[in-house]
């Protein structure tokens, strides 16, 4: 049965509670911590020359950005105040995450129970 206030089925409402939860918490750092915005450069400068011919003529450059990004990630590890900081972003992003796919897990099984018994053609 829909919940009165957010037309949810009732089951999925202490799901939402926790996803809800996950995700203010998450959002109190408003940005990601430098040293895991620094991780997502390196990871998206790999890609990038993973699918880039070593003729590409931005390659040099490229690969040099990547020295340097790898050289201030290296640094920024030896600070622990930063290793805290992207160990608590990363944790609030793993629970956000595990209260969304559990959320959507519980609201698509409502939603698939609900179609498989023919109810909405009731």
């Amino acid at each position: 049965m829909p919940s009165s206030n957010t037309g949810e089925p009732e089951i999925a409402r202490a799901a939402r509670r926790r996803l809800d939860a996950a995700w203010s918490a998450w959002c109190f750092f408003e940005t990601p911590p430098p040293l895991v915005q620094l991780g997502i450069r390196i990871e998206v400068g790999n890609t990038w020359l993973a699918e880039h011919a070593s003729d590409d003529p931005q390659r040099p450059v490229a690969v040099k950005t990547m020295v340097t990004l790898k050289s201030q990630r290296a640094a920024r590890l030896q600070v622990q105040r930063e290793v805290e900081r992207a160990q608590a972003w990363q944790q609030l992003e793993d629970e956000f995450l595990s209260a969304e796919r559990d959320y959507l897990s519980i609201v698509g099984n409502v939603v698939w129970q609900h179609h498989e018994g023919g109810e909405e053609n009731a």
